[in-house]
């Protein structure tokens, strides 16, 4: 009893510089995280056999060394330099790594993890504001993750087939991601990936991503399938399927596209999937390139916000199950820089595979997002010459005032002029001008709005002939 008491004493107040745990220590009694054993630096902790249900305090000085056999820590601590680890996890010194094997736990309020970090069996938990040193590695489909975590991670986290669950929003530092095939659920939660363009070839079922966040350019090669609902969110961003990317909405899902550059979908290169007709994918603020013909036969995509598809010569074809809807705004169809012109094309009836909600419409670009009528023309044409029309606001005065009756007649029709072009402002109120004034004055309103198509050739000052010229302007405008 003496014996182990001084034993004890030893370990937890003497800092080590050669210290083996042989078979008969290997249960070494903690009494919580206040009792201790610090390994100072030069100095190595060996373990000769594993160390179980360990609840104290590890500390690892800098250039200290543990070796050996595993440490299973039961809600114990672990302190590296710089971090504070508390652990229901095995520490396998002979490996540098963490194993958890299934409802195992790491909790870090701050600092370095210098262990890589091996997941197994469900029920895992990694929570706080750690830095990973090393990455952190599922084992197979069996195997649950969940991640609370509200810094960073700065390495890649390997699925193997297993399931990541989240508890909190994940950013990725630059290039990192998850690696491997596996299934992430958001559950609610946002994913920030890095600022450098990078390439992922991962297959992944992501479910409930409230919020998947692109902030560089991504060439998908691998297949993202959304589950539950779901967003995009490209922040402007290209997101390239070319090289046989695949975006697969399943049963019932409903993924909302925002804001987003969609390139290389067609036939050979990358695709948009239905898994059945109840699938949805709902675009607002999103360009989509074809680089081939593209056939769409379940589910429906919705258009509900700014949206063009560069077609080029290529044409979508939605027909058997699927639905194109358009709601409220106008859906573009963009040729760029090909000969000849591609399409959206639809089944027959026309009116089961497309349907236009709220004054929706699908154009060609240049069809009619420019100037569609005279009126637009002349509006165009005013802006651009504001302050001509501003002095002829001003300083028209056409009609002699001898002739009162001659002049409202004048008047009138002149208030026609000026309400069908929408850009004489002020009634013609002065009647002290002289014909000649009224031509020079009548070519500028020729000259400003673009389409007063006749000459006023005639000066000889009759004022039936003015009125004759007054009502060529009318018909003009």
């Amino acid at each position: 009893m003496l014996f182990a008491t001084a034993l004890l004493y030893y370990l937890l107040f003497v800092p080590l510089s050669l210290f083996v745990v042989h078979p008969c220590y290997a249960g070494l009694n903690m009494r919580g995280n206040t009792s201790f054993i610090r390994v100072s630096s030069g100095a190595t902790f060996a373990i000769d056999q594993p160390i179980s249900a360990f609840s104290g305090k590890l500390i690892k000085d800098a250039n200290a060394t543990i070796s050996g056999q595993d440490i299973t820590f039961d809600d114990g601590i672990l302190r590296d330099p710089d971090n504070n680890l508390v652990l229901k996890a095995v520490l396998k010194p002979s490996t540098s790594t963490l194993q958890f094997s299934g409802n195992q736990t790491l909790r870090v309020e701050t600092g370095r993890v210098l262990q890589a970090i091996s997941v197994s069996g469900s029920g895992n938990r990694i929570e706080g504001q750690p830095i990973f040193a090393g990455g952190i590695t599922l084992t197979d489909a069996s195997t649950t993750l969940t991640l609370a975590v509200q810094s960073p991670v700065s390495q890649n986290i390997t699925l193997n087939g297993g399931t990541v669950v989240l508890e909190n929003d994940l950013t990725f530092v630059d290039e990192k991601s998850f690696a491997g095939n596996g299934t992430v659920n958001l559950n609610g939660y946002r994913l920030i990936l890095g600022g450098k363009n990078f390439t992922w070839g991962s297959n992944i079922q992501w479910i409930n991503a409230t919020d998947l966040t692109l902030n560089s350019k991504l060439d998908l090669t691998g297949t993202f399938t959304f589950s539950g609902t779901s967003n995009l969110n490209g922040n402007g961003n290209i997101l390239d399927i070319s090289s046989g990317g695949e975006i697969w909405v399943d049963a019932g899902a409903t993924l909302y596209m925002t804001d987003v550059v969609i390139k290389g979908l067609g036939s050979g290169a990358g695709s948009i999937n239905f898994v059945d007709d109840a699938g949805t994918i709902r675009m607002s603020n999103v360009d989509v390139e074809l680089v081939a013909d593209v056939s769409t036969t379940l589910g429906e995509v919705r258009v509900e916000g700014p949206t063009t598809w560069i077609v080029k010569d290529n044409t979508w074809t939605f027909d058997t199950s699927a639905l194109l809807t358009v709601d409220g705004v106008t859906l573009w169809k963009d040729q760029a820089g090909a000969t000849t012109a591609g399409t959206i094309a639809f089944g027959s009836p026309e009116s089961s595979f497309l349907t236009l909600q709220n004054d929706g419409a699908v154009k060609e670009v240049g069809s009619g997002g420019g100037v569609t009528s005279r009126l637009d023309a002349v509006e165009i044409c005013c802006d651009d010459n504001s302050s001509r029309l501003d002095k002829l606001d001003i300083d028209v005065s056409i009609i002699d005032a001898s002739d009162t009756s001659c002049c409202e007649a004048q008047d009138a029709r002149l208030d026609a002029v000026e309400t069908s072009t929408g850009y004489l402002q002020d009634q013609i109120t002065s009647n002290d001008g002289d014909i000649s004034t009224l031509q020079s004055q009548v070519s500028a309103v020729e000259t400003s709005t673009g389409y007063l198509q006749d000459q006023i050739t005639s000066n000889d000052g009759d004022i039936s002939t003015l009125q004759s010229q007054v009502s060529a302007v009318e018909t003009s405008t």
